[in-house]
């Protein structure tokens, strides 16, 4: 079957027990140095004092075209990527981004003492112009196609296990009429670690979590779709 949908897309998150940030400059010139030549534009470090709130990035590294993005803040760390490609197949996508992924928690996780306690992946995807999003959208979650909303937000949770964790698996779908292209359709799955439970989490952990949440991610974005 062909998915009739393309990736938009894709973030990974680490949540952070611990990272040395203490050299800011040293940490963004061996993370940019070790993803070379991905995070080519110029770095920024942000002159943050220490007891700001952990989540605002201290370090941000881009690349040039600006469809790569490494967030790193003191309780997180966010690696993000825009696929410009719609006609690339989902595999092709996941074997690029989970690359740039495997090195730099590689990297934080043995340069950086990192520790990580929760994991998540968020990815965007728009669905093919041959599926009218709204008319889809009555008819499966509202059992009345002649329903006159002409915007539809469609929110599902489920609570699944990934290998040893236990995860929220989120599935938004989204949907209005009057968009330019007709059937403009969006989807967004973000599966995360259950919050209440702090997972001692090392690199190879982290990197088949990630793998594991992406084919979770497409077979539960074909589900809500009703494929």
């Amino acid at each position: 079957m062909k998915i009739p949908f393309s990736t938009q897309s894709i973030q990974a998150a680490f949540f952070l027990g611990n990272i040395d940030l203490s050299n800011r400059l040293s940490v963004a010139s061996l993370i940019q140095k070790g993803l070379s030549p991905k995070l080519n534009g110029t770095p920024t470090t942000l002159p943050i004092p220490d007891d700001a709130p952990l989540e605002i990035p201290r370090i941000i590294l881009i690349s040039k075209d600006k469809n790569l993005t490494c967030n790193i803040a003191a309780n997180r760390l966010d690696l993000s990527y825009k696929e410009t490609d719609e006609k690339k197949p989902l595999e092709k996508t996941k074997e690029d981004f989970f690359k740039v992924v495997q090195r730099l928690a590689k990297i934080t996780f043995t340069r950086f003492s990192m520790t990580s306690n929760r994991l998540g992946l968020v990815t965007k995807y728009k669905v093919s112009q041959s599926i009218n999003g709204i008319e889809l959208l009555k008819k499966n979650y509202l059992s009345n196609p002649k329903d006159a909303s002409t915007e539809l937000q469609i929110h599902r949770l489920f609570i699944e296990k990934i290998g040893d964790f236990k995860t929220n698996n989120w599935i938004r779908l989204i949907s209005k009429e009057g968009n330019k292209e007709k059937g403009l359709f969006l989807v967004i799955s973000d599966i995360n670690t259950l919050k209440t439970i702090k997972y001692k989490i090392d690199f190879p952990k982290a990197m088949a979590f990630f793998s594991n949440a992406f084919e979770l991610s497409v077979k539960s974005t074909l589900a809500s779709l009703g494929l």
